[in-house]
């Protein structure tokens, strides 16, 4: 039952926020990577953008 519930919102908050624009799909990664500490290596390029960013001082995440 828990998994349906959490299917659901996941759907519903998918179909109603709103889309976030990136200049690449690494970019986008970050979203995804982040919360969870960048694991595994399907996240190192997002970790790599996101370090390049913070050095240069700028946002790490992309703008919504």
């Amino acid at each position: 039952m828990n998994i349906f519930k959490l299917s659901f919102v996941i759907i519903i908050t998918t179909l109603t926020s709103n889309n976030i624009h990136a200049a690449s799909q690494d970019e986008c990664a970050i979203w995804l990577c982040a919360p969870a500490g960048f694991p595994g290596s399907e996240c190192s390029t997002a970790h790599s953008i996101f370090n390049k960013k913070m050095k240069k001082g700028k946002n790490p995440f992309p703008s919504v």
